[in-house]
């Protein structure tokens, strides 16, 4: 694998552009079943939102009866609603919710990889004990946050820091690094993948140096990247043309979505995920689904 796409499946309501989208198991069931036919089998499915500004945190109980709620009615509907997908990550910051769900999968017949999406960062709170209770190996995502606990993940906004280019570069190569040596005595190092973060705890400027160097960091393992409808592309927009209309931001900050896209995937040269909303600009990007 050089550069895949991971399709964003979000169950939340919360989120400004597809919250409330994939709401019951039909929804669900029908969505997946045209992305499979468009080729993808890689997904990355999350119940709790991080959007900035707009989240609701939900206690675990209502995460994973999102979760569940529309799997099973999904399921009832569609009983190869698991067929072709070969890669399912799980989009959390709480591992009891990964436990449950993963548990679940495993239950209705879902024999595939799965991923522990992990986006509050924190890898040495509950994430060896998380494998020992499941008993069986799974990928883990470490992102890049600045929170300092996990119920802190959705409002990660709050622990932005004044940094510059060569002082967020070399946190998170740091961050790599330190994350790295802890998790090899728990993963293969085929079953790590590191997600800088992009738009999360992280200011505007930031956002743009960890974008335009990433090759600097030196990323050992495969490496996920996230610009999807992030707001710092719109705000890229709003710079280059003052005065565009609301409206047409999100459209045109998907063509700086759609270079980056390309410029990763041809320079770049380890395994690379690519997690995005929408398909159709990954077919474009990639010029592949899988």
């Amino acid at each position: 694998m050089s550069a895949q796409a991971l399709i964003i499946l979000n169950l939340s309501d919360e989120s400004f552009s597809d919250g409330g989208m994939l709401s019951d198991g039909k929804s669900f069931a029908e969505r997946l079943s045209k992305l499979k036919k468009l080729g993808f089998s890689a997904f990355d499915v999350g119940a709790q939102s991080t959007a900035p500004n707009r989240t609701r945190l939900i206690d675990s109980e209502e995460e994973i009866r999102r979760f569940l709620s529309i799997f099973e009615d999904a399921l009832h509907r569609d009983s190869a609603l698991w067929s072709d997908v070969h890669f399912l990550s799980l989009d959390t910051f709480r591992p009891s919710t990964f436990i449950k769900i993963f548990k679940w999968l495993r239950a209705s017949g879902y024999k595939e990889t799965i991923a522990f999406n992990d986006v509050s960062g924190r890898y040495r709170d509950g994430v060896a004990e998380t494998l020992q209770t499941i008993g069986e190996q799974f990928f883990y995502v470490l992102c890049h946050n600045r929170v300092p606990s996990r119920a802190e993940t959705p409002f990660h906004m709050n622990y932005q820091i004044q940094g510059g280019k060569e002082s967020i570069l070399h946190e998170v190569q740091n961050f790599y690094a330190e994350g790295g040596k802890f998790l090899q005595n728990i993963f293969p190092p085929s079953q790590l993948i590191f997600d800088p973060c992009l738009g999360f705890a992280k200011n505007y400027h930031e956002n743009w140096a960890i974008m335009q160097n990433i090759e600097r960091l030196h990323c050992p393992y495969s490496l996920l990247l996230g610009i999807s409808r992030k707001s710092f592309l719109r705000q890229k927009v709003r710079e280059m043309i003052p005065g565009i209309p609301e409206t047409e931001t999100m459209g045109l900050s998907e063509y700086y979505h759609y270079e980056f896209i390309k410029k990763w995937a041809n320079e770049l040269p380890g395994p690379l995920w690519v997690r995005v909303h929408d398909p159709y600009l990954a077919l474009l990007a990639l010029g592949k689904s899988n």
